[in-house]
């Protein structure tokens, strides 16, 4: 989604985990950053290599549980789950600059600093002709490459929206 305008990306599964998908388009995935040192990962250069999509669903893969103990399941989420929307039980997180605004500098030519970090479409879960049908949510490449470590926090709280949706609707 840009602004209230939806558009068809298309994009690669770049790392599966045990509870996800991380899918990346090609125009924010870096295939020559192959560092697997995390302190060499922020770049800013607006895009993700493959150590960093692995470690994504690794860091998804460890808060799953914990957050489903607490919270709930996803549609179609948990141990006799059906797979919801899509009949799989792993859930989808795709990688893009939100908004295409990394390129929006400050006076001194530093890149963006603040905006969205993610974001959860209950459109998603419907049958709608916009609708990616499966459960999914979505982060901003940028912010994963710049500052990982909120980006992990923000994998939680874009998961919690999906299970909140769940637990509003009771589809």
């Amino acid at each position: 989604e840009t602004g209230t305008e939806y558009v068809e990306i298309p994009a690669v599964l770049r790392a599966i985990g045990t509870h996800c998908y991380i899918w990346v388009p090609d125009s924010w995935f870096s295939a020559t950053e192959i560092s697997g040192d995390a302190g060499s990962w922020n770049r800013n250069d607006n895009t993700l290599n493959g150590a960093q999509c692995a470690e994504l669903a690794r860091v998804f893969d460890g808060a799953y549980p914990l957050v489903t103990n607490v919270l709930g399941y996803e549609n179609g989420g948990g141990p006799t789950g059906d797979g919801g929307v899509d009949g799989d039980n792993k859930i989808h997180i795709f990688a893009y600059d939100i908004g295409y605004d990394w390129f929006e500098a400050d006076p001194e030519g530093n890149p963006q600093s603040s905006g969205v970090y993610g974001y959860f479409d209950s459109q998603d879960l419907m049958d709608y002709s916009d609708s990616n049908r499966c459960e999914m949510f979505y982060i901003d490449a940028h912010f994963t490459d710049q500052f990982p470590g909120a980006m992990y926090s923000t994998l939680v709280h874009e998961f919690q929206h999906m299970i909140h949706t769940e637990s509003k609707t009771g589809s």
